[in-house]
């Protein structure tokens, strides 16, 4: 599902960053990438505390959040130079 998600809101992104002519364009793609983001953070949560080991629950999940963090700060990098 998190991959699925995350296939579907490349083409989002896409729509948001580099179609900079058209207004609603670009919203359409940024609320849909937002809806697809927001649909797949709880499930991957739900999978990290189901499949680790309790002694590193809590940091799988933190790094889970810092890899979100990182991500979130560097692709809008990555499509700039795009």
């Amino acid at each position: 599902m998190c991959m699925i998600t995350t296939l579907i809101s490349i083409p989002c992104c896409i729509m948001t960053y580099m179609v900079t002519d058209y207004f609603w364009i670009s919203m359409t793609g940024l609320f849909i990438e937002y809806m697809l983001s927001t649909a797949w953070g709880q499930p991957a949560i739900g999978i990290l505390s189901t499949v680790c080991d309790a002694s590193v629950r809590g940091t799988a999940i933190s790094l889970f959040f810092f890899l979100i963090s990182i991500f979130g700060v560097i692709c809008p990098y990555g499509y700039l130079a795009i």
